[in-house]
């Protein structure tokens, strides 16, 4: 018979191995279950921070856009509305049709000053497709409607002062980021006379022709302004020096912040000093927030503070490329300040920064520890970190698992029709793993066909 001192070292045993096997978390409660809206859906279902938005709340009805295919393994736009007041969703409608596979293709969308929607998709180095709604917050009937420009790649459109910003890259990987202005609805799009970045021009060392970078863009207060953090892109082909490893795609490095006059075209550092445009590899020296060496970045997250500055979720690698620190990043008298919030396997585990008061945040990451088993693009368990004391210590406020066994990824934010994040409402997708949605498919196997599945969470529940 056991003695009641050995029962006691049993638990603390039991209780040991749980905190260790949950890197030392705060455990929660069983997570509230929920069905997806949309099904089917192909890689990147819904997108990351490069394109959007992907959600709009207006009038109390969300409109939300996404890819899936049933029957064959590509990503077809479609639409669908979740009026918020009754509780009641629409039935889905695909909007147009994709040649092939390519996860760049998904739809994003905006919403015009006639209460118009707008949808883009299509979109990896071509103009894509761009329609409008043939009826006032309709979304049976589409028209195509005016090019926004002959090469977009990862649009995101943003409201601002006299119209909507449409924020893309130029040409391919060593392309260059601009912008386009309407103040018409989209009939008719103008744009600066020069990139904002171009990173492979002008050439100083010997990997800068194959030199590119990848943007996470938000606008300012004011509607003057948007706010650019950015990474830096090695597309030489080689090996990264620090892991001797040579997957083109995971090659990006350190962390770069521009803020830009939208009407002038003019770039500035955080300190607020003017930049030539385009920045290339060499003079965004003096954008730098973060030099990761060789250790590798992706895109960050990226929000504002109450006095306007901008603050940053940042993967950066550690022992190895299946093993990262996600950053808070914040200028604090007159430095950049870096405090690790979580770990996670993959550069891919995508993050949703928002402020929530004087001092507080909230931060939606990807969490995986699996190191065997990475998705290319990432995908893991969806949680919720807060911080009380801007920035400077994290705890788990949330774990969501609408479905159990699924990789979940892409927290995306609803916002208004004007562009602000609404508070409460968060989009993401799932999908059976581990590998990702296209890399299964694509082995071959029989019976796979696409598997994302999309969600709608606000406050504790699922719609």
């Amino acid at each position: 018979m056991n003695s009641p001192n050995t029962k006691i070292l049993s638990v603390l045993l039991l209780a040991w191995a749980v905190y260790c096997f949950t890197g030392g978390e705060k455990l929660q409660a069983s997570p509230v279950r929920g069905e997806p809206f949309a099904v089917f859906g192909s890689e990147k279902m819904i997108y990351d921070v490069r394109m959007g938005p992907q959600a709009i709340l207006h009038k109390g009805v969300i409109y939300l856009v996404y890819q899936a295919g049933r029957d064959e393994n590509l990503g077809h736009p479609h639409i669908i509305s979740y009026d918020t007041k009754a509780e009641r969703w629409s039935e889905p409608v695909r909007v147009g049709t994709v040649s092939r596979f390519d996860h760049h293709y998904a739809p994003v969308l905006w919403l015009d000053s006639e209460e118009r929607l707008h949808i883009l998709f299509g979109c990896h180095g071509s103009s894509g497709t761009h329609l409008s709604a043939t009826g006032e917050l309709s979304i049976l009937e589409w028209e195509e409607d005016s090019p926004v420009a002959p090469s977009i790649s990862y649009p995101r459109f943003l409201p601002v002062a006299g119209g909507m910003l449409a924020y893309f890259r130029v040409f391919g990987h060593m392309g260059y980021w601009t912008y386009r202005l309407s103040s018409d609805n989209g009939q008719s799009w103008s744009g600066p006379s020069l990139p904002v970045t171009d990173f492979d021009q002008q050439p100083q060392r010997h990997l800068d022709p194959y030199a590119g970078s990848y943007h996470t863009i938000i606008p300012g207060p004011d509607r003057k302004s948007a706010h650019i953090g950015f990474v830096y892109k090695d597309d030489s082909g080689g090996p990264d020096p620090r892991y001797k490893m040579r997957a083109s795609k995971d090659k990006r490095y350190n962390l770069y912040y521009l803020r830009v006059d939208i009407a002038g075209g003019e770039l500035f550092n955080i300190d607020g000093e003017p930049i030539q445009r385009p920045v290339t590899r060499e003079s965004a020296e003096k954008c730098l927030v973060f030099d990761s060496g060789f250790r590798l970045t992706n895109m960050p997250a990226l929000a504002l503070d109450e006095h306007g500055r901008p603050a940053f979720l940042l993967p950066v690698s550690q022992a190895s490329p299946a093993d990262y620190l996600i950053y808070f990043i914040k200028r604090e008298q007159g430095n950049w300040a870096m405090r690790p919030v979580v770990r996670t396997n993959s550069s891919w585990s995508a993050a949703y920064l928002r402020r929530t008061g004087p001092g507080n945040w909230s931060a939606w990451l990807t969490v995986s520890r699996d190191t065997v088993n990475v998705p290319i693009y990432g995908g893991g368990r969806l949680q919720q970190w807060v911080s009380t004391d801007d920035g400077g210590s994290w705890s788990l406020a949330n774990e969501l698992e609408p479905q159990p066994g699924l990789h979940y990824n892409n927290p995306t934010p609803v916002v208004t029709a004007t562009g602000e994040p609404v508070d409460g409402w968060l989009l993401f997708y799932g999908w059976t793993g581990p590998e990702s949605i296209q890399q299964k498919i694509h082995a071959g196997a029989d019976g796979l066909h696409n598997s994302g599945r999309a969600f709608l969470w606000h406050e504790g529940e699922y719609k």
